[in-house]
């Protein structure tokens, strides 16, 4: 049983989070890799609010020669990815060596399950939209955002995902969702073989913060960005 401490859920935690991974033998893979006979993790990020957190995450993961993927929303009042400033860290993310993919919210169409080739139209014109105006190339892969039950555990033609049986039930799953590390040790009771771990950026940081903190922070850069873009783009003197 690993006896090591909760995750403080700061940059230097992360950073042991991997380190233990290389330690146990673990190689990194991406979801095209069909990679079975060795430890491997297949290491996610959901961009929720913080395109800047995920690149920070992203710088971090490359110093340990780590590979990961980070979907980004294109339905959220949180950050704008057609922006330019959002672009180049997609961008920044994909030199350092990283996958990009499409978090797809279903409660944007729908509030129940729809029609399969409904869901297939909508997320490939998202994903056709996203590459158009970032010059990176974007996974075939799609994380549900909140995913509704119905996206858990199946498969759909035509479609991949994160939370396919390969990725969800028949390897083991851990997410730091609601800080939940600080009092449910992931790997309390040992490393599986096989593992697909989620994290969310915001969530990180250089320091220890609650939860709530993040959330604040978070909500601070956005008004922080609005301020700055009325400012560049209006003509009025702001003294």
């Amino acid at each position: 049983r690993d006896t090591s401490p909760m995750v403080d859920y700061t940059y230097d935690g992360y950073r042991s989070l991997l380190h233990n991974f290389h330690e146990r033998g673990f190689s990194s893979i991406r979801y095209a890799e069909t990679k079975r006979d060795k430890l491997w993790v297949l290491l996610r990020h959901d961009v929720d609010y913080d395109p800047k957190k995920a690149l920070e995450v992203a710088e971090i993961e490359a110093e340990a020669g780590m590979q990961s993927t980070f979907f980004f929303l294109l339905t959220t009042e949180f950050y704008n990815v057609f922006s330019r400033e959002v672009c180049d860290i997609v961008d920044n993310i994909v030199e350092l060596g990283h996958d990009i993919g499409l978090h797809f919210d279903t409660s944007n169409y729908w509030d129940k399950e729809p029609d399969v080739a409904a869901l297939q139209r909508a997320i490939r014109t998202q994903q056709e939209a996203f590459e158009a105006v970032c010059d990176s190339e974007i996974i075939d892969t799609v994380a549900f955002h909140n995913p509704p039950e119905w996206t858990l555990n199946r498969y759909f033609d035509g479609l991949q995902t994160t939370y396919e049986p390969e990725y969800f039930e028949q390897i083991a799953y851990e997410s730091d969702s609601l800080y939940r590390w600080q009092t449910d040790q992931p790997f309390g009771d040992g490393y599986p073989n096989r593992l697909q771990m989620l994290t969310h950026p915001v969530l990180w940081g250089e320091k220890s913060a609650p939860l709530k903190a993040r959330i604040e922070t978070a909500q601070q850069q956005i008004i922080d960005w609005t301020d700055r873009c009325v400012r560049e783009n209006s003509d009025i003197d702001w003294g």
